[in-house]
């Protein structure tokens, strides 16, 4: 993912010298080299290491009991659905 934000935030920027994606992953490696594809790597796994941690998980209704526990559609056959 890191090489792919690079060329997006270089393309995105203001007046931004590049023609298209492949121009710019050519320019960026003949002027910089293959290391600032991944320059900020370190700062990109800080970011994305610690989220599972802090978000809630989800559930699936069905699964705690909330859902239709025939799988099917509601119908008044089914004496106690809960949909």
């Amino acid at each position: 993912m890191n090489p792919i934000d690079v060329v997006k935030q270089r393309m995105q920027m203001y007046s931004s010298p590049y023609r298209g994606v492949f121009h710019c992953v050519s320019s960026v490696y003949q002027t910089e080299g293959l290391s600032a594809f991944y320059r900020s790597y370190t700062t990109q796994l800080t970011m994305n290491i610690p989220f599972p941690e802090h978000s809630p998980p989800v559930v699936d209704p069905s699964l705690r009991g909330e859902g239709p526990r025939h799988g099917g559609s509601c119908g008044k056959d089914i004496p106690d659905c809960r949909c």
